[in-house]
């Protein structure tokens, strides 16, 4: 599924070598709620966005966004000479804890 919304969603490139990624990006529907889909957990935290969107947004998620953005991109370049072992473990990890830390922010 797609992202819930570009504002509030982490843009992760696929690197066309890799044959593996996050059960994360597969997972869930979009008509039944699910923990393990990425694409839950960035909607949910555009839906609790609402709520208060111009504190959340400057305080909370956009900061997150900035600071993964910016690890993506440094790891995804450090990563684009490994072995192709090596680059589906670091994809396939990465986008777990990019997971994990979406709920953690929609949780607190």
């Amino acid at each position: 599924s797609p992202p819930a919304a570009p504002a509030t969603s982490v843009y992760f490139p696929l690197e066309r070598r890799t044959s593996s990624i996050s059960r994360a990006y597969t997972a869930g529907h979009t008509r039944e709620f699910d923990r393990a889909s990425i694409w839950w957990a960035f909607n949910f935290v555009k839906n609790y966005m609402q709520l208060n969107y111009r504190g959340m947004s400057t305080e909370d998620v956009l900061p997150r966004i900035e600071a993964w953005q910016s690890r993506i991109d440094k790891e995804f370049s450090e990563h684009s000479q490994k072995s192709l072992r090596e680059l589906n473990q670091w994809q396939s990890s990465l986008q777990k804890e990019l997971l994990a830390d979406w709920w953690k922010l929609s949780d607190f």
